[in-house]
């Protein structure tokens, strides 16, 4: 397993909510396409057709500034709240569960 301080955060959603937003219009989801080609870390709340969040008290503002000193790539900081979709992050959410969800 990679340390925290090995994860590239090129790899990395820009956009985390805080309020626990998984309906419909979550403005984090990825489409089927951007999930498709998607390599690396993301919660329940990116991934397209969920219908449940993640489990709480997961400090994600802590796990970010942990892995964000050794970000490569982007240069970009991932935005932890309730923040706008990152550009081309449509809003999509369609009822029942993906077979290759983890």
């Amino acid at each position: 397993a990679a340390a925290l301080g090995d994860i590239n955060l090129a790899q990395f959603p820009e956009t985390w909510s805080s309020s626990g937003s998984a309906g419909v219009g979550a403005k984090q989801r990825m489409s089927d396409q951007q999930w498709e080609a998607f390599n690396g870390i993301c919660g329940h709340e990116h991934v397209p057709n969920n219908t449940h969040w993640d489990p709480g008290a997961f400090d994600i503002a802590s796990f970010v500034r942990l892995v964000g000193s050794r970000s490569a790539g982007s240069g970009a900081t991932p935005i932890v709240g309730d923040v706008p979709a990152a550009e081309g992050w449509p809003l999509l959410f369609e009822e029942g569960d993906r077979d290759d969800q983890v």
